[in-house]
């Protein structure tokens, strides 16, 4: 059998100043003290290449001449030292060696022979592991799961992990089994319980191996039972050598029942964790249907006292005794428009009932489908121009007539662009709107307050008529109104635009939408400050279930584009526009 080379230690210590990157990774081993790579943990590759060194004696050659003498001069003469170690791993992992870059990143982290340093300890683990070295992944998994040196991330964690394990680290399976049962957002018992399955596999594989060794080298001594049925026979030959070999079988067992008794417990306490969020997400659940049964009930009650206090037909009855005496005209025309308004919130008051109170959405459908014309026959169809002109008149109103100090400063600001008082101004819109109607609303907003546009009308809007006081009219004003006053309270009233409206029709999924555009300047304000809270919200709820959709892109997108703020509503054609045929019956 061929004599392995061994050199002493002043020839591998000089062979490491010349700069010979396996003779410093020697050297490094030779100095590392035992108390560091003894407990096993993260020193693995120390233990192989000391084994292989165990085992040349019986093999032949089978290690480099630098790592077998450096392991032959700490049989016989150790002068352990934990910062001649690092030094010596530090010069060769600056040569590119995956061990030793490993080695001082696993001295990093655990501070021995250095100062305990995270990020450097990432850094030389990343190096190593960019070189596939095994026990790199573990550690670079090891500071993902801990925050340690890098941002705490479980699953890259995991996938270093897995790498790890893939490549035999055996400890890293218990690593990552905690980490599928425990991480947020990667949990999966069933994974868990395939990789123990493996774990126990490779574990069993690992000691069959190790007593393979022992019958094969021929080592000491008696029958020797151990781990219950195996039974392993070995004649009197190298007793040191087989003495620790057993010591190997039976660490690694010490450490397989250490470690499935901490999985054991973690796999419990899972369980525990799991069974106690399931009973509070039952609680919540049920607390959530009680608060709904008593909303429901809130917008029953609210909406039938709603009706008892509203009577919209005596201010009518008034408005019709008072309007022909002349002097009372202006009273006549605000009573009309507190008529409207009262209407307006009466089909409301019924519209909120039946979007909480009822779990069918379809009977919210035929509500509003049941308001569509076919045709404009005067003042019992509104078309979308006339709803809208409507919205605008009352958000003007409460623009020019709210008492509130955000409002209060736009209002000052467009007063003093236009060069004219809030009493003339308050003026002016009673008698072109209320009284002299010489005027449409958004017409008046263009010329009086800020530039208001309506660029396009589509070809489908324009087939839109629906019954006048009804509840489609209550629905559209309503979310006309709620996105035309966060414009007038958002909007950068800097700037010469304000608003722009398009209503355009558009396809999606194979189906016929009607879209309605509002759009107006950004400034410097954050899209999250532009009113899209609870009013837009509630909008999209509608529009979810009017459309049967859970995707925004066919309910209502609000989104920033170019400086622009844009709300785009999406209406199912068939909501309003009725295409289907007229049955004539024969006379």
């Amino acid at each position: 059998m061929p004599q392995q080379n061994i050199f002493s230690l002043s020839e591998l210590q000089q062979k490491a100043i010349d700069g010979n990157a396996l003779a410093q990774l020697a050297l490094g081993l030779y100095y590392l003290p035992k108390e560091i790579w003894e407990s096993n943990e993260g020193w693995e590759f120390r233990d192989r290449l000391y084994w292989a060194y165990r085992l040349a004696s019986l093999d032949g050659p089978i290690l480099e001449p630098e790592i077998y003498s450096a392991f032959e001069l700490f049989e016989t003469s150790n002068e352990a030292n934990a910062k001649s170690a690092f030094e010596w791993f530090k010069k060769a992992a600056e040569q590119g060696r995956a061990e030793s870059q490993y080695a001082i990143a696993r001295c990093y982290y655990e501070g021995k022979g250095t100062e305990q340093n995270d990020k450097l300890a990432f850094e030389w683990a990343k190096k190593s592991g960019d070189q596939n070295f095994a026990e790199a992944f573990c550690l670079l998994g090891d500071l993902y799961s801990q925050g340690r040196g890098v941002e705490q991330d479980d699953e890259q964690a995991l996938a270093y992990y897995e790498d790890a394990a893939n490549q035999g680290i055996t400890r890293t399976y218990i690593k990552k089994i905690k980490m599928i049962v425990r991480a947020k957002g990667i949990v999966d018992f069933d994974k868990a319980k395939d990789d123990i399955g493996i774990f126990e596999n490779k574990i069993s594989d690992r000691l069959n191996n190790n007593l393979k060794q022992c019958k094969e080298q021929r080592f000491f001594g008696e029958n020797i039972i151990y781990a219950g049925p195996i039974t392993i026979d070995v004649p009197e030959d190298d007793e040191d050598l087989s003495e620790e070999a057993l010591d190997r079988i039976a660490s690694d067992t010490r450490w397989l029942n250490r470690e499935l008794k901490e999985l054991s417990l973690v796999t419990i306490e899972y369980k525990q964790e799991l069974e106690a969020k399931n009973k509070a997400l039952e609680a919540e659940i049920k607390q959530k249907e009680l608060l709904q049964i008593k909303m429901q009930k809130l917008v029953e009650q609210f909406t039938h006292t709603l009706g008892n206090v509203i009577f919209p037909d005596t201010i009518y009855q008034v408005a019709e005794r008072l309007k022909t005496n002349p002097d009372c005209r202006k009273d006549v025309l605000l009573l009309n428009e507190a008529y409207h308004s009262e209407i307006i919130i009466k089909l409301q008051g019924e519209l909120l009932r039946q979007r909480h109170t009822s779990t069918n959405p379809e009977k919210f459908r035929q509500l509003i489908r049941a308001c569509r014309q076919t045709s404009n026959i005067g003042d019992k169809t509104r078309s979308i121009g006339d709803v809208l002109d409507y919205a605008a008149s009352r958000v003007t109103a409460r623009f020019l007539n709210q008492h509130n100090a955000s409002l209060g400063s736009i209002r000052d600001n467009i007063l003093s662009r236009k060069n004219v008082s809030l009493d003339d101004l308050k003026q002016k819109f009673e008698d072109d709107i209320l009284l002299n109607r010489s005027l449409g609303s958004v017409e008046w907003i263009n010329q009086n307050l800020r530039p208001f546009k309506v660029v396009n009308i589509s070809p489908l809007w324009q087939k839109v008529f629906i019954l006048a006081e009804s509840h489609a009219e209550a629905l559209l004003f309503g979310h006309f109104s709620e996105v035309l006053f966060n414009a007038f309270k958002y909007a950068d009233h800097a700037t010469d635009e304000f608003l722009t409206v398009v209503f355009d029709e558009r396809l999606i999924d194979g189906k016929t939408y009607l879209t309605c555009s509002w759009q107006n300047p950004l400034g410097d304000k954050a899209v999250n400050s532009l009113g899209t809270g609870k009013g837009l919200e509630a909008i999209q709820e509608d529009l979810m279930q009017l459309n049967d959709t859970p995707s925004q892109s066919s309910s209502l997108l609000a989104a920033q584009e170019r400086q622009q703020f844009k709300v785009t509503m999406f209406f199912k054609k068939d909501l309003l526009i009725n295409d289907a045929p007229t049955i004539k019956i024969p006379r």
